[in-house]
């Protein structure tokens, strides 16, 4: 695809370019006319810049540019290039079209305006997806900073705990969104902690996101307003919050809007009536999932029903499904009866009831819940394997000629 040809396609699919910049003197004329070899359509979004940077953009034809008075963050000034996108519209002789994607590019130097093809075609060939650019190894030009492996393999890790989906860049600021799917979405973070909290937030609302490999130039004059603690913190607490709400809301949900009568069928049919597994493993790994799932190891319920489901040599799907008991709807309920027996077991009692079991006022009977939700772990292990495998022994009598399943 040639430079003509990329405009062209950009046009027909309605798409802008986005560039953050804060202090980019130096570089955001080459960059902002490297852009228009490619695309007709740039948003320059003046985050607070306090060189010569709103001289030098005044100066530039053809794009569009808003400022903002004081520096608020790289996230904000995507945003607030975002929202100026969907005001914008594509003309035809009859009628307009508003934006449908956007291309966000950092305005420092280290990105390729040449690498706007790629994401041309690749939009093309999947319409709803979002495109991160990959920086690899045999496509960087200069020295990285430091940390900065690190830095993406830790994001890279926590993105995927959160989404269950893995990437091989998750911190890359060359992206192309589309728009009209992430118009609904709510974000918290204004900083470079946004970049992360997009990604995840779209994972969560089933939009595809993967990679394309991208050309990246470290020079040696890169203005940088990456601060490696006070943003690696930031972004740390970002990564605990989404971890935090996807282990006790996203993945529980995601597994209650599984439960329609096909999935079960479906489940029980690849698990239960057509598995090798004899009755009594199958029995014990649902007693070992509901064990885990009321557990007090919140967050690796799942990681330890599977890990010790592995080692008995029992059903790991059946374990892990079977550790979701702990889905929201029942967390008080178990935290209430854990308390409950856990101050008979030691002959004690707590003032807790079910309206104020997730209060903080009962956190000073920790050990008390932990006795109690063990000991309420193991019973109900025991209650769950007998009836699994009663009703495990009716059903594969009843002989694969059912048609229930």
């Amino acid at each position: 695809m040639t430079p003509s040809e990329c405009k062209q396609c950009l046009s027909r699919l309605h798409c802008v370019v986005i560039l953050p910049t804060f202090n980019n003197a130096g570089t955001i004329i080459e960059t902002v006319s490297n852009v228009q070899c490619y695309c007709d359509d740039i948003i320059v979004v003046n985050d607070g810049s306090t060189d010569k940077t709103s001289q030098l953009l005044s100066s530039c034809k053809k794009i569009t540019v808003i400022t903002h008075k004081t520096n608020l963050g790289k996230g904000a000034a995507i945003q607030s290039g975002f929202q100026a996108a969907l005001k914008h519209r594509f003309h035809s002789k009859h009628f307009g079209y508003h934006t449908r994607y956007a291309i966000t590019m950092d305005a420092d130097g280290q990105h390729y305006a040449d690498d706007i093809i790629i994401f041309a075609e690749e939009i093309q060939k999947d319409p709803d997806c979002l495109l991160i650019g990959s920086r690899t190894p045999e496509f960087t030009c200069g020295k990285p900073p430091l940390g900065n492996k690190f830095a993406n393999r830790f994001s890279d890790f926590w993105f995927t705990v959160a989404t269950e989906h893995r990437l091989k860049d998750t911190q890359s600021g060359f992206r192309l969104y589309p728009l009209q799917k992430i118009r609904s979405l709510h974000f918290t973070s204004s900083r470079y902690d946004f970049e992360i909290e997009i990604i995840v937030k779209s994972s969560w609302n089933k939009i595809a996101i993967r990679n394309v490999p991208v050309h990246v130039c470290y020079p040696a004059n890169r203005v940088s307003h990456f601060h490696p603690l006070k943003d690696f913190l930031r972004i740390s607490r970002l990564n605990t919050v989404l971890v935090l709400r996807a282990l006790f809301w996203e993945y529980p949900s995601r597994f209650i809007q599984s439960l329609t009568l096909s999935n079960i069928k479906s489940f029980i049919r690849n698990n239960v009536t057509h598995s090798k597994d004899t009755n009594f493993c199958l029995a014990a790994s649902a007693a070992v999932g509901v064990f885990f799932g009321v557990s007090p190891f919140w967050g690796y319920q799942m990681i330890l029903a599977g890990v010790v489901a592995h080692f008995l040599r029992c059903n790991k799907v059946i374990a892990i499904a079977a550790s979701n008991i702990s889905i929201p709807p029942m967390i008080p309920l178990i935290l209430y009866a854990s308390f409950l027996l856990g101050g008979a077991l030691q002959n004690e009692s707590a003032d807790v009831t079910l309206s104020n079991v997730m209060d903080q006022s009962i956190s000073g009977f920790c050990f008390q819940y932990i006795i109690g939700s063990l000991s309420l772990g193991v019973l109900l292990g025991i209650v769950v394997f007998s009836l699994s495998y009663l009703l495990l022994r009716i059903t594969r009598r009843m002989g694969a000629s059912s048609n229930f399943i």
